[in-house]
């Protein structure tokens, strides 16, 4: 029976996906900060752990497809969770002991597995319950998720300041237990089309949707990349110019100016379509880029990626929202769930996609150093990136079934 406006259920699992997205950044950025529990072990040198870290994220995700269909989507949620524990525990007992490189290892593992499983499970999740309204819903999820990315920056730097540094992982157990608890009790399990259990060469993801995912990731990777250049290179680019609580400060200003973003967008993207504020957006964020390059003081800095923060809040969710609705679209079945394995494969890959153009500028920086990574190239390229996912969007946007059935009105 479908769920009514005044039937809670619905909002409430709503609720809970935010919640657990929020939580679940919170940790994954926790296990990232860099001078916490990795120093304890590799004494600041953490390239190979952040590679092994971001290499079993992306093994994890491009599998998640098959890990649905064999564990069930409530199931591979559960478990995804219970990987963030139990990295969250071994995380705690090597800062408990002084670091312990088997522990390490056990918090890596498991905090890679679990970093996109559950992403992609609350996406999947979103899409069949709200099908109609994606594009919102996903930025609300990635709203929630850029709050638990500033959480887990304030929790650590606070729990630090009243020498109480057991208090993050209290408080992150106890959100977890929750969590754990509703998905148990109050999700469900939807149903799996029994005629589409294998999908394999022929099939509709393939035959007719292959090239426009490959677009679709594309601009996925672009845009991990030029985010990347603002939060993980731009650090270190303003540590020219400004000092490092300064650079530190301004690239939180870009995260919370994102948080805002995604907040006030939703107003705009509840009444004009996504494909009209999308080269909006693109135009905006290329010319803040330009803009950027030339700033040496510390107001046009802020100033800019306040600005840029805030362009790019809604890019992300644009484009897997776009996607999920062609598939959709494309199985003409999403009232009978039968949708659900064209969008395991299609989140799954936009998110690793995503993480690709991130974990590669996470570990250009880290094996990088000198003037190389205070050349201003980087906003160049930046620029012709931007761009050519500007290109691809509208393209994609130009050729897609809904736009042709609106041609032809």
């Amino acid at each position: 029976m479908p769920y009514s406006f005044q039937l809670t259920p619905r909002y409430f699992i709503l609720l809970v996906l935010f919640m657990i997205n929020l939580v679940h950044i919170m940790i994954s950025i926790f296990f990232q900060i860099p001078g916490n529990f990795l120093n304890l072990t590799f004494e600041g040198n953490i390239f190979w752990m952040n590679t092994g870290y971001f290499g079993l994220a992306l093994i994890t995700c491009f599998c998640y497809p098959m890990i649905v269909r064999r564990l069930s989507l409530k199931t591979t949620l559960l478990v995804g969770l219970i990987f963030d524990m139990i990295g969250l525990s071994s995380i705690w007992l090597s800062v408990a002991v002084g670091g312990n490189l088997p522990l390490v290892l056990i918090s890596t593992l498991t905090m890679g597995m679990a970093l996109l499983t559950v992403v992609n499970c609350i996406i999947t999740y979103l899409v069949i319950e709200f099908p109609q309204k994606l594009g919102i819903a996903i930025m609300s999820l990635f709203a929630f998720g850029s709050v638990g990315d500033m959480l887990a920056n304030l929790f650590f730097n606070a729990f630090n300041a009243t020498r109480y540094n057991d208090g993050f992982f209290v408080l992150a157990m106890i959100l977890l237990v929750v969590l754990i608890y509703f998905i148990a009790t109050r999700f469900f399990d939807p149903p799996f089309p029994k005629h589409l259990e294998h999908l394999r060469r022929g099939t509709l993801i393939w035959k007719e949707f292959h090239y426009r995912i490959a677009f679709f990731m594309i601009a996925t990777i672009g845009y991990g990349l030029v985010e990347s250049v603002f939060t993980i290179w731009g650090e270190v680019y303003l540590l020219q110019y400004l000092t490092k609580a300064l650079a530190v400060n301004t690239v939180s200003i870009f995260w919370f100016s994102m948080v805002i973003g995604q907040v006030l967008l939703l107003i705009p993207l509840y009444f004009i379509p996504a494909r009209k504020i999308f080269p909006l957006l693109v135009i905006a964020l290329i010319a803040t880029i330009y803009f950027v390059e030339r700033q040496t003081g510390l107001t046009g800095i802020t100033i800019c990626f306040a600005i840029a923060g805030f362009t790019c809040a809604a890019m992300l969710p644009i484009i897997m929202s776009s996607m999920e609705k062609e598939l959709i679209t494309a199985s003409s079945l999403a009232h009978q769930h039968s949708f659900l394995p064209y969008v395991e494969i299609g989140t799954a890959l936009l998110l690793g996609g995503y993480f690709l153009g991130v974990g590669l500028m996470d570990l250009y920086v880290l094996s990088v150093e000198g003037n190389a990574l205070a050349s201003e190239t980087f906003f160049k390229w930046a620029i012709i990136v931007t761009a050519i996912i500007g290109l691809i969007i509208l393209f994609l946007n130009w050729s897609s079934e809904d736009n042709k059935q609106e041609r032809r009105r």
